[in-house]
C-alpha cells in the first residue's frame, strides 16, 4: 500500500494589516561634574586659573541646556565665593564657558545629544588681589541639566 501525504488545500486567503508603532523619546541618562581644583593662591596676588569638565549623555537629537547655580555664596556681580576654615572672609572666584574666560557660566548653554558622553569644559578663575587668610576654602555648585 503506497503512503500518500495528506495536504490541505486552500481555495482562498484573507489578509489583514497589523499596525506597528513605537515612540522614540528624548532622554538624558547622565550628568556628572569633575572637581574644579584651583591652584594655590598667594594672598593679594595674581589671578589663578584652572579647568575641569561636565559630562552629559543624552539621546541623539535631544536638545538640552546646562546651567550652574551660584553655590552657597555669591556676590551681586555674578561671581562666587568660597568659605574658609572658620574665617568669614569670602574668597571670590568665577566659572567660565571658554578658555578666554570671557563668557561666565551664569548664562545657560544649549546643546544637542549624540548618544555618547559629551564633555563641556568649565574654566575657573580666582580673582586677583584678594586679601584672604591662609587656609582651605570651598564651595559647592549645583549643575542642572534640562531637556
Amino acid at each position: 500500500i503506497p503512503f500518500f501525504a495528506h495536504r490541505a488545500a486552500w481555495a482562498d486567503s484573507v489578509r489583514a494589516t497589523m499596525p506597528v508603532s513605537a515612540t522614540v523619546v528624548q532622554a538624558c541618562s547622565n550628568v556628572s561634574a569633575a572637581r574644579l581644583d584651583l591652584e594655590p593662591y598667594i594672598s593679594g596676588g595674581a589671578a589663578v586659573d584652572a579647568h575641569t569638565h561636565i559630562s552629559v549623555t543624552c539621546s541623539k537629537g535631544t536638545p538640552y541646556t546646562i546651567s550652574l547655580e551660584a553655590g552657597s555664596a555669591a556676590d551681586a556681580g555674578g561671581g562666587k565665593r568660597m568659605a574658609g576654615d572658620g574665617d568669614p572672609t569670602p574668597f571670590g572666584y568665577r566659572q567660565f564657558q571658554y578658555a578666554a574666560r570671557n563668557r561666565p557660566w551664569d548664562k545657560t548653554m544649549e546643546h544637542v545629544g549624540t548618544d555618547t558622553p559629551q564633555l563641556h569644559p568649565v574654566y575657573g578663575r580666582v580673582f586677583p588681589k584678594q586679601d584672604v587668610p591662609p587656609g582651605q576654602f570651598a564651595n559647592s555648585i549645583t549643575v542642572t541639566l534640562s531637556f
